[in-house]
């Protein structure tokens, strides 16, 4: 006899998988309120997997391939990278790219994402806009080596500001953390022009709770926040920490539904 779950998946998915297919194309996805990103069960999170994200993050892969301006960046190894962003994040963080025109971006955690940035600082430079200034932290230096390398073949490399930055211990409103530890230079050059800030590690094991805080100071008013991995339990927990320690200056606070989940928010300074 069939579930409940799945009478209503077929009586919805006729009507609804279109619509996400579209959006998840575009790089425009759909979005839930924070207070029911944080109640979504597993079970819920496995049939959503099932019936739209794995279908659209397959279509996002496609898009990217074969339509996009990103296919000449974004090798099909990327995309089937499973500790890249995914295709759909790709799509999305390029689409915001477009629409808010960042002149600062920071990220943390190095990768696919900072050849996506520095691409986007060269289609302004060749258009004849602003350039954006990209700073990039990664505590592991094999691997920043190798981010620096695949820019440097994409000719991109002189875009981005690649930086080691170890992990160390970081307390912030009395809560004792660990988080990189970004050379004060760099902090006196970002002053608080921080518009775009993309967080892509620390690794699970050390945890990002310590990311906003550890720039917070840095960000500019209206500055757009993206938290990736946000259905692991530890990002939902630093996000439910940040909203008690940062009330005041978070706002529009959502979760996209990619294959691991996008926390995405806007910083309003009084």
């Amino acid at each position: 006899m069939p579930s409940i779950q799945g009478i209503v998946w077929r009586g919805i998915k006729p009507v609804v998988k279109p619509w996400m297919m579209s959006r998840f194309c575009k790089g425009n996805l759909p979005s839930f309120s924070w207070t029911a990103w944080k109640k979504l069960s597993r079970d819920f999170w496995y049939s959503l997997d099932h019936h739209l994200i794995q279908p659209g993050e397959n279509l996002a892969a496609e898009e990217i391939q074969n339509r996009h301006v990103l296919q000449n960046i974004i090798t099909r190894v990327d995309l089937e990278n499973a500790w890249a962003a995914s295709p759909a994040t790709i799509l999305f963080i390029w689409r915001q790219l477009q629409l808010k025109q960042p002149k600062t971006i920071v990220e943390m955690g190095s990768g696919v994402s900072t050849r996506l940035f520095s691409f986007f600082a060269k289609q302004q430079e060749l258009k004849g806009r602003d350039v954006p200034r990209i700073y990039s932290f990664d505590h592991d230096e094999h691997w920043l080596h190798l981010t620096e390398n695949r820019l440097k073949e994409c000719g991109l490399n002189q875009f981005v500001k690649l930086t080691y930055a170890p992990l160390s211990p970081f307390t912030w409103n009395g809560h004792p953390d660990t988080c990189y530890e970004i050379p004060s230079g760099i902090l006196i050059e970002l002053d608080r022009s921080i518009d775009f800030f993309m967080i892509d590690g620390p690794p699970k094991d050390v945890g990002r709770s310590g990311t906003l805080p550890r720039l917070s100071n840095h960000l500019a008013s209206g500055a757009r926040i993206f938290l990736d991995d946000a259905r692991r339990p530890g990002e939902i927990a630093a996000v439910d920490l940040w909203m008690n320690e940062y009330s005041g200056f978070m706002s529009q606070v959502r979760g996209r539904p990619t294959i691991r989940g996008m926390i995405d928010f806007q910083w309003q300074l009084a």
